[in-house]
């Protein structure tokens, strides 16, 4: 039913606090997923007159979340904190440069046999 790397990363013990931990989590994302719809709308409106076309960077759409997200729920002026998060992912955007393609080199992930806590000692 669920994915195995979102029940693997859950901190909780009980198949209830298991469940409640992944619909938050999908809560979250979709409360997230829908601002930079309507921060790119902003930014569109913003930077029409420029050379390039901007795109709002979801990476920083998810921090600026982060930092807010208890705010939203608890405070009186949510309404507020809304439109100030908008607004600032609407200004952190990206220029998106056409036919700009470069292939990375992607350096293979390094398996360490211990987990760093719990390396071998080096006998002399």
């Amino acid at each position: 039913m669920w994915p195995a790397a979102t029940v693997r990363r859950c901190r909780c013990l009980s198949a209830h606090a298991v469940k409640q931990d992944f619909y938050a989590k999908l809560f979250v994302l979709n409360l997230t997923g829908s601002f930079p719809e309507v921060a790119q709308a902003i930014a569109d409106c913003l930077y029409r007159d420029c050379q390039h076309t901007y795109r709002v960077n979801f990476a920083q759409a998810l921090s600026k979340r982060k930092d807010n997200l208890v705010r939203w729920f608890v405070s009186n002026s949510s309404r507020q904190l809304l439109t100030a998060l908008i607004l600032a992912m609407a200004t952190s955007v990206e220029a998106v440069r056409p036919d700009r393609s470069y292939p990375r080199k992607i350096k293979p992930a390094k398996l360490h046999p211990f987990h760093p806590n719990y390396k071998r000692c080096h006998e002399p």
